[in-house]
């Protein structure tokens, strides 16, 4: 993403600055992952999808650290550099005391504190509904009957139900 800790400073952003083109790419990706998502659903009676705004979600908590919890959400916690963007745990370089007041760990990932919030958003789907079309809450909650593929047997069509497959093998087992 254009906004990461790593991508600031390797193009000598200001704070508050993302790189357009890398913001523009994640934007046609997520556009493409959703059309895609959705011809498969109109294609596959049975297919239930969920797709996470983690974009989104993370230029949320870039622009609006304090109101998510953080107190730094331009610098890494780790890492060397104005941003602290390459380099945590190699060579020189800085570790923050504090890792929970920080969105970025390094240059590229959130801290457990980003990701916990994270998880919990694309478990519920959260305030701002940042699963679409479903929470992954509500796609464990479908219940749908499951099927196996079958190799063998006299009326073999490919496919059968889980009760049939149960059945089937309690009758082998008792032979």
């Amino acid at each position: 993403m254009g906004c990461l800790p790593f991508t600031k400073q390797e193009y000598d952003l200001k704070e508050n600055e993302c790189l357009p083109a890398v913001t523009e790419l994640s934007i046609l990706r997520n556009n493409g992952l959703f059309k895609a998502a959705k011809e498969l659903e109109m294609q596959l009676s049975d297919f239930k999808f969920l797709i996470f705004g983690f974009y989104t979600t993370l230029l949320e908590r870039i622009i609006n650290p304090l109101k998510y919890g953080f107190k730094e959400a331009d610098i890494a916690c780790c890492g060397s550099g104005i941003y602290r963007g390459p380099n945590c745990g190699i060579g020189e370089f800085e570790l923050c005391s504090n890792p929970n007041e920080y969105l970025f760990f390094d240059g590229h990932h959130p801290t457990e504190h980003g990701y916990s919030q994270f998880a919990k958003l694309l478990w519920d789907g959260g305030e701002m509904n940042v699963t679409v079309p479903l929470s992954l809450k509500q796609l464990f909650e479908i219940e749908i009957e499951p099927e196996f593929m079958s190799i063998s047997g006299d009326n073999y069509n490919g496919r059968f139900k889980l009760d049939e497959y149960i059945r089937n093998a309690e009758k082998f087992s008792s032979q």
